[in-house]
C-alpha cells in the first residue's frame, strides 16, 4: 500500500507511513510538514512560516516529495526537512541532480537518493515559481497547478518501484 497527501494531508501521510512501516511501502507528501514538526495550533501555524526539522524516523521509508519554492502557505524548506529526515535512516545512498523544465511550465530541480543507479529511496522535486498547489494538476480542480511537474505521475511511477513484506523490508536493512 502506499499514501500520499498535499498539505496537511502530506503531514498525516506521513504520519501514517511511518507509524506503520510494515504496511506502507513508500509515501508521497506535496507541500507539507515532517513528522514531528508541530505538536499543536502555534507550533504547526510557525512551522509552516518557516519550516521544522521535525523529528528523527525510526524506520526506512521510501519517500517522496514535492514541493513549491514560491509557496507561501508552507514554507519549502518543510520539503527539504522530509527529505532530509527519510534519508536518516539509509546509509550509502548517492545522490543525483536533475535541472528541469516542463515545456511552457515552471523550472524544477529533481534530486533523488539511491543505491548506485538503482531505484531511489527518496526523491524530492523543488519546483520554482509553484505556489501552495498540487503539481501538474487539472485546472479544474482547486489548489492546482497545471505548469507541472505532474505529481502524481512521479508518485506513480515512484510507488510501483517499492513493494512491502516482512521478508522484503528485511532485505532493504542488510
Amino acid at each position: 500500500m502506499y499514501v500520499a497527501g498535499l498539505s496537511a494531508g502530506a503531514a498525516a501521510a506521513l504520519i501514517t507511513a511511518n507509524g506503520y512501516p510494515d504496511i506502507f511501502a513508500a509515501v508521497g507528501a506535496h507541500s507539507g510538514l515532517p513528522v514531528g514538526a508541530a505538536h499543536d495550533t502555534s507550533s504547526a501555524i510557525m512551522a509552516m512560516r518557516v519550516g521544522a526539522p521535525g523529528r528523527a524516523q525510526t524506520a526506512q521509508m521510501p519517500t517522496i516529495i514535492f514541493h513549491g519554492e514560491a509557496d507561501r502557505v508552507v514554507n519549502s524548506a518543510n520539503g527539504r526537512f522530509i527529505a532530509s529526515r527519510a534519508l536518516d535512516t539509509y546509509t550509502g545512498l548517492t545522490k543525483t541532480e536533475i535541472k528541469g523544465r516542463v515545456a511552457g511550465g515552471h523550472k524544477y530541480v529533481r534530486t533523488r537518493h539511491r543505491i548506485g543507479r538503482g531505484r531511489a529511496f527518496t526523491e524530492h522535486w523543488a519546483i520554482h515559481e509553484a505556489g501552495h498547489a498540487w503539481s501538474g494538476g487539472n485546472t479544474a480542480g482547486s489548489f492546482t497547478n497545471p505548469a507541472g511537474p505532474d505529481a502524481s505521475r512521479a508518485m506513480v511511477r515512484f510507488f510501483l518501484r517499492h513493494r512491502t513484506s516482512a521478508k522484503y523490508r528485511k532485505t532493504m536493512a542488510a
